[in-house]
């Protein structure tokens, strides 16, 4: 085939196939028009090919046949690729469309190295391929796939091929949408800064090239002075303006953002400080590019208003420092501070951002911290790749009017000689939000930089700063102790990378000991240079550690609690470890100079030897105790136990012993089966009868700084005399530390044990329910009684409740949590008997018993509806531990009718809550002031009368009133709505209400509900601090039997009048209309600000 196929074919495949938005088969001519045919033609030419060429690819843009056949292998032609700009870090399909375009130029180059596997992932070993076809076709080669290099790949493959290729657009697609995170419709400022217009959601894989946005609604090009693109606080793009078009252009070959996958971009604008008060604008995404590729979507951000104040909070700054300084590489560096003024009002300090504008790369910077007045506000980790550093704080910076002191610190830890300038570059790079109109205030001036870049010292080369860790060793050290930890020292290379060749370690110590046994250093938990005795005057260590800048390293000293001669340092002696003072003993490896490290002594914590010691003490949170007898397996006495700082324990033995604290009565005599264990296990054998003294053997080791419980138990006996003698139990503990073999003991008495008589108590429990109006059909909780023990367990055999109208009430069901105890028919008296252990209540402890009751149907031939089902317990018999059974008319089964709340049965009942209203800015003319939802549950409701208290400022009036169903749509609801004379009265400020009755009742069927808006026109003068509040209130009045609409409506003032509709033939004249007693979710309410307000 000759050259002229080969191009013709390759020229047409790709082009025609990119035009038709990624076919993969060759399309008709009908798919081209002739103006697209000539662009084709046109860059045929640039690239000098041959009239024969032309001729061919023009007749196979028409559908006519060409000059050759040609023959070969077709998938082998197949053309593969993008004219995307990707790189090293790219993932997605336009890297497996790269991929098989390079395995396909391996195969027909005969090239040597290995197929790659197509992963969608730009690594090395596609980099290494790309740059081995880019060096074939004489290209710079970068590794970088861009158009160029897809344009030269097409053309090695049709000069290599025997048939026409077919373009194989990679699958996936670009996709663009309004992210929900999108501005809902408000106000804007004039003079505001960076204001959020709407958040665009790409989609897809690869740089995207440029972004086109279109200008909405009825203002002039100018509302907006500068347009940005923003990645969450980070901003991606310089300012772009509106043209005479209305379009926002953005264009950055290279690539303004990756997308690998999905991406969420803002569109951010500074609004002019010009009066444009009362136009409305907004943004509209028209086309973006991603390379060559088209992306397209819909995305249409809201509609703002734009407001005019005279006030809006200015933040200006002074002149910045440092300027022409040198600055030391060193920790927490001020790179940039200046004096904020703030005017007008406070304002919040939500995000600022500066660049470095110096010729320092990111690497000389570490960590970034932000102060305001001297107080850290901010961190970041260091600079961006467009060598920005952004400082989020975690919560809003509250600024007050006037002067505010801003400082950026940084730790710098490389660059000599290289320039620092940070700049706070223009508005959008900071969001000062003024607190009273919640929009960003003005910032004035741009690049609010020093004068004069700052430089980094190049002279004296790298530095090492030397500090006591925050994490080095203060506890106590034992006495005899190995190989511990004396002090860490941190080390932080700055500047350049310094070879620290020797430490030289020591101590001091109130002793009069002069080296300590084994002394070794570890650097970063490594052993470096040879174990020897650590002489207090100092051991030098070779350690030949290279610590590069800013990074640091941990040195521990450690030593046995011995002196060299063996003899262990006594207890109560002190030991503290240093860092000797170097002398030329590190070597910059840049600059080539000497240091001392460290330049003077260094000391950690003083460290006192201590002997190992444990401690025990009676359990806080086990009271004394007084119990009724008998008693089995009763907790006598619980004790904390906390282990050494400073080495395991091993416990020997554990000894009880008991004593008379009131009385004789009641002691060790009377205790049989006494038990210790800890944390839970049983400790040697149980004593079958308690004396005096009760040891038990063990073999129990307590971890260093580990801590157990320790209880005993033990069964008394019937025989103990109810009266208040009381006694206790003591803990003797020995044992030995290990490995320093100190012997180890502790002492401790418990909770005091009395014997006294047992009651159980019965009332309603907290958890009640509250006085409800329910529906019915339903399993309802009507009660919660609250059973409390004191000395003894009971078991609560017999129960009795009564019902106030039980016309409703299937059956009666009673849980202990959500175990179902008993279950009895309905009725107005229920009794319960013969329930053994089901409901048992442990001693000094409380019980919550549930009643719940299974609803029937309410309404006309059913239950009453209205009824109350209020539910009282009138008796119970409770069988105490001992096995006596009291009944609750004596002095230990105690209750006095406790009843639970009233609760009030309907065959279906309303709710109101509150629905979110367009917006809440007052402004002249007709506007939504509350949208509330009316839903029906349990069964139809219907309404007929809803009552709304209004409170205006003076100065406007409202009129026009009216209630719309926007369940679908806007309807009007035909309805009288009266409102109080004083809302339309302009001259004062005043409360007043509307009432609102439907002309005929508002029905909603079970399970549904409907939307209102109420809609008022504002009229008068709307100016600073004027509002309106709308609300529905909760019903003060109380419950009232169902009776007809007239009486419902006639009985006071409530917040709404409903009918659970279960009367026979249901009218308004009929008796099932209720007021708004127990209405749920009330009061409901919103509140209109004026703008300027």
């Amino acid at each position: 085939m000759n050259i002229t196929k080969k191009l013709t074919g390759a020229m047409t495949g790709l082009l025609v196939a990119a035009t038709i938005f990624g076919f993969v088969a060759m399309p008709t001519a009908q798919a081209l028009e002739q103006s697209q045919i000539d662009a084709i033609l046109g860059l045929l030419q640039s690239f000098n090919a041959p009239a024969s060429t032309l001729a061919d690819v023009e007749a196979a843009l028409n559908g006519q046949p060409t000059s050759g056949n040609g023959s070969g292998n077709v998938s082998s032609c197949n053309t593969y690729g993008t004219s995307s700009i990707v790189r090293v870090g790219h993932n997605g399909t336009n890297v497996q469309a790269i991929q098989n375009a390079m395995n396909q130029i391996l195969d027909l180059s005969n090239g040597s190295m290995t197929p790659l596997v197509v992963d969608g992932a730009f690594g090395p070993l596609t980099k290494g391929v790309v740059q081995y076809f880019q060096g074939i076709i004489g290209t710079n080669p970068d590794g970088v796939w861009g158009p160029n290099t897809q344009a030269a790949y097409l053309t090695y493959v049709a000069n290599n091929c025997d048939q026409a290729p077919v373009v194989v657009v990679p699958s996936g697609s670009w996709g663009v949408s309004a992210a929900a995170s999108s501005p809902m419709a408000s106000s804007l400022v004039s003079g505001q800064s960076s204001a959020k217009l709407l958040d665009l959601n790409f989609t897809g894989n690869g740089d995207v090239t440029s972004v086109k946005l279109m200008r909405t609604g009825v203002s002039s090009n100018n509302v907006l002075s500068n347009v940005y693109l923003f990645d969450g606080a980070v901003r991606l793009t310089d300012a772009a303006s509106i043209n005479n078009s209305g379009e926002i252009m953005f264009n950055v070959p290279s690539g303004i953002f990756n997308v690998n996958g999905s991406r969420t971009i803002s569109v951010r604008a500074d609004v002019s400080s010009t009066n444009y008060a009362g136009q409305t604008v907004g943004v509209n995404f028209v086309e973006a590019m991603a390379g060559s590729d088209m992306i397209s979507g819909s995305a249409a951000g809201a509609l703002f208003t734009v407001s005019y104040v005279s006030d809006l909070a200015g933040v200006s700054f002074s002149s910045v420092t440092p300027s022409g300084a040198t600055l030391q590489p060193a920790p927490a560096v001020t790179v940039w501070q200046s004096t904020a003024s703030i005017s007008n009002h406070d304002v919040y300090m939500d995000r600022i951002a500066f660049r470095q504008i110096g010729s320092a790369q990111a690497s000389a910077f570490g960590a970034f911290k932000l102060y305001v007045n001297g107080i850290e506000v901010a961190q970041a980790a260091g600079l961006d790749s467009n060598g920005y550093v952004t400082f989020v704080p975690a919560s809003p910076v509250m600024m007050q009017a006037g002067s505010r002191i801003i400082r950026v610190e940084a730790d710098i830890v490389s660059g000599s000689s290289r320039t620092v300038h940070f700049s706070l570059r223009n508005a959008a790079d900071a969001s000062f939000r003024d607190v009273q109109y919640n929009v960003n205030g003005t910032l004035s001036g741009s690049n609010i930089s020093a004068s004069t870049a700052n430089t980094i010292s190049g002279t004296s080369g790298g530095s090492m700063t030397v500090i006591k860790d925050t994490a080095s060793p203060s506890t106590n050290i034992g006495v005899s102790a190995s190989d511990v930890s004396l002090g860490h020292f941190k080390l932080t290379a700055y500047g350049e990378a310094i070879k620290v060749e020797t430490l030289t370690a020591g101590f001091t110590s109130s002793t009069s000991t002069t080296a300590l046994r084994n002394g070794r250093i570890l650097i970063d938990g490594v052993p470096y240079g040879s174990q020897a005795s650590l002489l207090a005057s100092g051991t030098q260590f070779t350690v030949n550690k290279v610590i590069n800048p800013g990074q640091s390293v941990i040195v521990d000293v450690r030593a046995d609690v011995y002196a060299s001669a063996g003899t262990a340092v006594a207890a109560g002696h002190t030991i503290q470890a240093t860092l000797v003072g170097g002398s030329s003993n590190a070597q910059k490896m840049d600059s080539l100079g000497v240091l001392d490290i460290p330049t003077a002594s260094v000391s950690a914590n003083t460290l006192t030897v201590s002997s190992a010691s444990v401690s025990l003490a009676k359990t806080t949170t086990y009271a004394n105790q007084t119990l009724a007898i008998p008693a089995t397996n009763y907790k006598l006495a619980s004790w904390s136990l906390s282990g050494s700082t400073l080495e395991d324990v091993l416990v020997t033995g554990l000894t009880a012993t008991s004593s008379a604290v009131v009385g004789t009565t009641f002691s060790y005599d009377d205790v049989t089966n006494l038990t210790l264990k800890v944390n839970g296990t049983v400790v040697s054998t149980p004593i079958a009868q308690a004396t005096a003294s009760n040891s038990f053997a063990t073999q129990m080791t307590i971890a260093k700084n580990a801590s157990a419980l320790v209880e005993l138990y033990g069964d008394l006996s019937n025989a103990v005399a109810t009266d208040t003698h009381s006694m206790a139990f003591g803990l003797a503990l020995t044992g030995i530390s290990q490995p320093s073999g100190t012997a180890v003991s502790a002492n401790a008495t418990a909770q005091t044990i009395a014997v006294g008589a047992g009651t159980i108590t019965a009332t309603k429990d907290n958890s009640s329910p509250v006085a409800a109006i329910v529906y019915d059909n339903q399993v309802v909780n009507a009660a919660n009684f609250k059973f409390e023990s004191v000395n003894s367990g009971y078991d609560v055999t017999d129960m009795t409740f009564t019902i106030a109208n039980a016309s409703n009430v299937s059956s009666v069901d009673l849980y202990d949590g959500a175990t179902l105890v008993a279950s009895k028919a309905g009725a107005t008296t229920v009794a319960f008997s013969g329930l053994g252990s089901a409901f048992n209540v442990g001693a000094n402890s409380n019980k919550v018993l549930s009643v719940k009751l299974n609803l029937a149907t309410a309404g006309f031939q059913n239950g009453t509806s209205g009824a109350n089902v209020m539910v009282t317990l009138t008796d119970f018999t409770a069988l105490s531990s001992a096995g006596t059974s009291y009944a609750s008319s004596g002095t230990v089964a105690i209750e006095s009718n406790p009843a639970g709340n009233a609760m009030y049965v309907y065959a279906g009942i309303p709710t109101i809550s509150q629905g979110t209203i367009g917006a809440t800015t007052l402004l002249a003319g007709e506007r939504d002031f509350l949208k509330f939802k009316v839903s029906a549950n349990g069964g139809d409701i219907a309404w007929n009368k809803i009552a709304l208290d209004v409170v205006k400022t003076e100065g406007i009036t409202l009129g026009s009133l009216a209630l719309y169903d926007v369940s679908n749509g806007s309807t009007l609801v035909p309805a009288t709505l009266t409102a109080s004379a004083d809302l339309a009265n302009a001259s004062t400020t005043s409360a007043g209400t509307i009432g609102i009755v439907p002309t005929n009742p508002e029905e909603i069927t079970a399970g549904g509900s409907r939307d209102y808006v109420l809609r008022m026109t504002v009229g008068g003068t709307v100016g600073t601090g004027d509002y309106v509040t709308t609300k529905i209130s909760a019903d003060t009045l109380g419950y009232a039997a169902p009776t007809t609409y007239a009486l419902a409506d006639a009985a006071g003032t409530t917040s709404m009048v409903w009918s659970d509709m279960s009367a026979q033939s249901h009218a308004t004249s009929t008796s099932d209309w209720s007021n708004g007693y127990e209405l749920k979710t009330l009061p409901i309410s919103e509140t209109l600000y004026s703008i300027l307000n």
